[in-house]
């Protein structure tokens, strides 16, 4: 355990029994100690690999590039989700959520090394969903406008009177809304699901605040049966 002290602690650091203590923008903040899960889906996986990517990225940057994203970021206002106050993020933080959100639009693209010229406002259009059999059905007022696409994510909830929690959305797709196709099908299991939508600028990687629908159900197709034909015994 790492103290700093004054009239007051101002840095404690470490863990003590069940209890780890670390900083944060708020603070000191204690925690339970527990072992952390490390799922391996194919998703995360691929997630990862793309952090890793970006982080790599960013120590290619020039000097001069890399101090544009710093002085980037400090245009760039978040809100501290537990404090309620407003921070800028750094150049690196802000570099790599960028380059995360443009690798999965553009696997295969190089990350883009200058930071955005403009800010991005998303598109015009409005997005609803429909519960079915099965699937959920997103619909767009009109297409997607030229360089933007859809994030669609998703959160299945254990009741349909449970509220969604904001962190725990999940992609389930980047979707092309085009003139031909207004629509978008994701089969899904049974159950009450929260959807939520945002636009993402496919060239920067810049995306809007999401945008949650309505709670919606995911019926089960029922399958009928045939009675069966009782064959009369008989007699003797």
């Amino acid at each position: 355990m790492k103290a700093g002290l004054s009239i007051a602690f101002e840095n404690l650091r470490g863990k003590a029994g069940n209890v780890v203590v670390s900083g944060g923008r708020s603070g000191i903040v204690l925690k339970n100690r527990v072992t952390a899960k490390n799922p391996r889906t194919a998703s995360q996986q691929t997630v990862r690999s793309y952090f890793a990517k970006a982080a790599g990225a960013w120590k290619n940057l020039d000097t001069a590039q890399a101090t544009a994203w710093n002085a980037y970021a400090q245009t760039l206002t978040k809100v501290n989700p537990v404090s309620g106050a407003q921070y800028h993020p750094s150049g690196f933080n802000t570099f790599v959520a960028l380059g995360v959100k443009f690798l999965q639009i553009n696997p295969s693209g190089t990350i883009p090394a200058n930071p955005p010229t403009s800010g991005f406002i998303g598109d015009s259009i409005t997005i609803t969903a429909a519960g079915g059999t099965g699937t959920l059905t997103f619909t767009a007022t009109a297409a997607n406008a030229t360089g933007v696409k859809t994030e669609i994510l998703l959160q299945q909830l254990p009741s349909k009177n449970r509220q969604p929690d904001p962190t725990k959305y999940r992609t389930k797709a980047f979707n092309n809304f085009s003139n031909l196709a207004h629509t978008y099908t994701a089969t899904l299991a049974p159950g009450y699901w929260a959807a939520a939508y945002k636009f993402v600028n496919t060239a920067t990687g810049q995306e809007t605040p999401l945008q949650p629908l309505p709670v919606q159900q995911v019926t089960v197709a029922l399958e009928l049966v045939e009675p069966k034909t009782v064959r009369q015994k008989k007699a003797a």
